[in-house]
């Protein structure tokens, strides 16, 4: 499901997050490559408002993203600390191979939660996903090894 933002109701940092719904989750997609300081204030303000909307599970999707400044670091950081302190959850995730590399250097990276991808970001804030069989067969689970045949059941 995706949303739907009234246009004058929006914010300058709006236009560089757009956000769905998935089971309860928000997912927030940061819609640029590059975060200077500049879209670290832009973007602080609008994740922050929606945050707070949302008061809940958040993930933030960052498989656009290819450099950014420490000023975003800060600004993951300061929305890892008003979830936690107001219990609720935020998973970081789509990281590329550099930019992650910046936070494992830093041991940022234990201060906040970072999946590698989708799934396992869902994963942390309680959304159980779809088997691989699930995927392939819509949800059906697969025969089980001492299960007979419908015909024989009778």
């Amino acid at each position: 499901m995706y949303e739907v933002v009234n246009a004058s109701t929006m914010t300058p940092g709006d236009a560089l997050v757009w956000s769905e719904v998935h089971q309860g989750v928000t997912i927030a997609h940061i819609s640029i490559a590059s975060i200077k300081d500049k879209q670290a204030a832009l973007l602080r303000q609008s994740l922050i408002a929606l945050v707070k909307e949302r008061r809940g599970r958040v993930a933030l999707d960052l498989s656009s993203v290819t450099d950014f400044t420490c000023a975003w670091i800060n600004v993951m950081l300061e929305l890892t600390r008003a979830c936690r302190r107001d219990n609720w959850d935020l998973a970081i995730y789509g990281l590329h191979g550099p930019t992650r590399g910046i936070l494992r250097a830093t041991h940022l990276d234990r201060k906040m939660t970072i999946c590698p991808n989708r799934d396992e970001a869902l994963g942390k804030l309680g959304i159980e996903q779809p088997t691989m069989w699930e995927r392939l067969i819509g949800g059906a689970r697969p025969p089980q090894p001492n299960a007979q045949p419908l015909s024989q059941a009778a």
